[in-house]
């Protein structure tokens, strides 16, 4: 080590550290030794010194709770001696009960010897004064009877005078009436006598205007006629209703004859539609059904299905639809041979009018539920690889007027054009233009094309298999297209246009008819009404002379009856004499019971003043 360092260290240390070198240096080992044993020893000592700090502080904690409990303890020291004294207290309170009972009992027995002395001087004074009370409640009590019975008399004698004012008045309204009933009488007899003359007056009139009123004759031929007539208008209006409805349905069937047309020239007109007729036509009978069954049952395919096969091929131009349909018109527009990789049913198929599928499930499918129809499936199978890419179009075949392959001049989903190219070498068919025509030969020999076409020949070469590049050529003529651009017979649509005008020239005759028919049902209705009115008139024009005369013979007899009931009343003096003796009667009874009334009032007055004396007397034995 260098010096340096060694002081460096030396520096660092502190005095604790410094003393204990510096006893090593000193060099007797068994100082710090001792040194270690003095530091244990001070640290033991301050140990011990805590402790005996903190139980000193434990010692006074300990006496200043013992001091708080000693003043607890003096507490229940005196609850305790204050407890003794209230037991001592309960055992003394019945006594001095007793003795404040005790003091009262003895002023009771005073005061009852006190009471019992004036009660005897009381009972003496009692007898002393009961002999003449008793000989007044005596005669009070006889008086009281009097009172009593005066009383009752004078109640009866108000109850008799009640009766007798109450017959009294009814006497007198008995009287009354009477007197009404006889004023009532001669006040009858007076209208009477009125009503007399004004039913003799009445029945003048009645008579006189049934006298007066002409004879009336019904027109009973004339009403005759008039139904005559209705029921002939009757029913020719209803024969004209017959012919309205014949022609009405039979414009109705025209009508639907005419709407079907329609339908089926837009139908002809539709060039889906115009595929799937020519289909038809070829021989698939039901393949509109087939194709409808399809597109119903789409949603339930797990892949798309294309067909037939004919309405998925768009060719734009028409000079190439004539080569596509030349091309494979052996093949897939009439019958073909299917190879086994597409795994159909049938070894023979009419291509044009199948299904192509893409899933095995949809084949199976469609193979269950089209059977019926009658129409090919086909299952498509994509291939991965295996197929050689085509050759394109090179500057020396431009040069011999050659544009285009045969694949490459339609429009169709890949599927179904896939299928179309591999089956019949469409990317090895070329189509050339007149260019072409003229060097035929030298395109074959030149570029190796063993198939072509041209606006006016289809070329084909072919390869003899026995000898050595011998070729040998086949030249057909371009036919034209019957499918692909195909249009239902120009003739059928015009026999249909032709038919449907024919209906409608026919149904607006029809209605022309109905109109007329129409308007002349209601003037034969109009007609009829008139008559019928006419007739009602007459009919009731004669129902109400009918009537009248009877109502006024009616009125005649009415009037004959009433004037006799009134001719036939009683004598009214001998009435009201009788009513006269009725009203004396009463009022001989109103006398007698006012006289009674008189007398009982007399009674009355004398029975009032008893009554009185009595009563006076016996208020002054009661003041006494």
């Amino acid at each position: 080590f260098l010096p340096q360092d060694r002081v460096c260290e030396f520096a660092k240390l502190t005095p604790i550290q410094l003393l204990e070198e510096t006893e090593k240096a000193v060099g007797d080992p068994q100082l710090p030794v001792q040194h270690f044993a003095l530091v244990e020893k001070s640290r033991e000592l301050k140990k011990y010194q805590k402790a005996v700090d903190k139980m000193g502080e434990s010692l006074k904690q300990l006496m200043a709770l013992n001091a708080e409990q000693e003043k607890d303890v003096e507490r229940v020291r005196q609850r305790d001696e204050l407890l003794e004294k209230v037991d001592c207290m309960k055992k003394k309170l019945p006594w001095l009960k007793y003795d404040m009972k005790k003091i009262e009992y003895l002023e009771a027995q005073k005061r009852e010897k006190e009471a019992k002395k004036k009660l005897n001087e009381a009972a003496k004074m009692l007898n002393e004064f009961k002999a003449p009370i008793e000989k007044q409640k005596q005669e009070k009590t006889k008086l009281d009877d009097q009172c009593k019975r005066i009383s009752n008399f004078m109640n009866e004698n108000i109850k008799k005078r009640n009766d007798l004012l109450q017959k009294e008045n009814e006497a007198a309204v008995q009287a009354r009436s009477k007197y009404k009933e006889i004023e009532d009488l001669r006040r009858e007899e007076d209208c009477r006598k009125q009503s007399i003359i004004e039913a003799k007056m009445k029945l003048a009139d009645a008579e006189r205007d049934l006298q007066n009123l002409p004879a009336y004759e019904p027109p009973k031929e004339e009403i005759e006629r008039l139904k005559s007539q209705i029921l002939e208008l009757t029913s020719s209006a209803h024969q004209m209703m017959q012919q309205k409805k014949e022609k009405e349905k039979s414009l109705g069937q025209m009508k639907t004859t005419l709407r079907n047309c329609v339908d089926g020239l837009k139908d002809m007109e539709n060039t889906k539609t115009k595929l799937l007729h020519a289909l038809k036509k070829s021989g698939a009978e039901k393949i509109f059904e087939a194709y409808q069954w399809v597109e119903l049952h789409r949603n339930e395919l797990n892949k798309d299905v294309y067909g037939p096969v004919l309405i998925e091929v768009n060719v734009s131009n028409e000079v190439h639809a004539k080569f596509l349909e030349g091309h494979v018109a052996h093949y897939i527009w009439k019958r073909l041979r299917i190879p086994v990789a597409f795994a159909v049913k049938c070894a023979y198929f009419v291509l044009y009018e199948s299904f192509i599928t893409q899933d095995s499930g949809d084949r199976d499918f469609l193979v269950k539920n089209l059977q019926p129809f009658d129409v090919p499936i086909l299952n498509y199978v994509r291939e991965e690889s295996g197929r050689k890419a085509p050759s394109e179009i090179s500057k020396q075949m431009h040069e011999l007027g050659i544009y285009s392959r045969l694949d490459q001049v339609f429009d169709a989903p890949a599927a179904v054009k896939d299928v179309m190219s591999s089956q019949f070498g469409l990317e090895h068919s070329y189509i050339g233009s007149d260019k072409t025509d003229r060097k035929a030969d030298d395109i074959a020999k030149e570029l190796g094309i063993l198939d072509f076409w041209t606006p006016q020949n289809h070329y084909h070469w072919s390869v003899s298999r026995y000898g050595d590049n011998e070729m040998s050529a086949r030249v057909e003529p371009v036919h034209d297209s019957r499918l692909l651009l195909c249009g239902l017979d120009s003739g059928e649509i015009e026999n249909m246009r032709s038919r449907k005008n024919e209906l409608e020239k026919l149904i607006a005759d029809a209605e022309e008819g109905i109109k007329s028919l129409q308007i002349q049902q209601r003037l034969v209705e109009d007609e009829a009404a008139k008559l019928q009115k006419q007739r009602e008139e007459m009919v009731e024009t004669a129902r109400r002379e009918m009537r009248k005369r009877k109502d006024l013979e009616s009125c005649v007899e009415q009037r004959k009856r009433k004037l006799v009931s009134l001719e036939r009343s009683g004598d009214i003096e001998t009435a009201v004499d009788k009513l006269i003796e009725q009203a004396a009667r009463s009022n001989i009874e109103r006398l007698k019971h006012a006289i009674k009334v008189k007398d009982l009032l007399v009674e009355a007055v004398s029975c009032k003043w008893s009554y009185a004396e009595k009563h006076m007397a016996s208020i002054e034995y009661d003041a006494k």
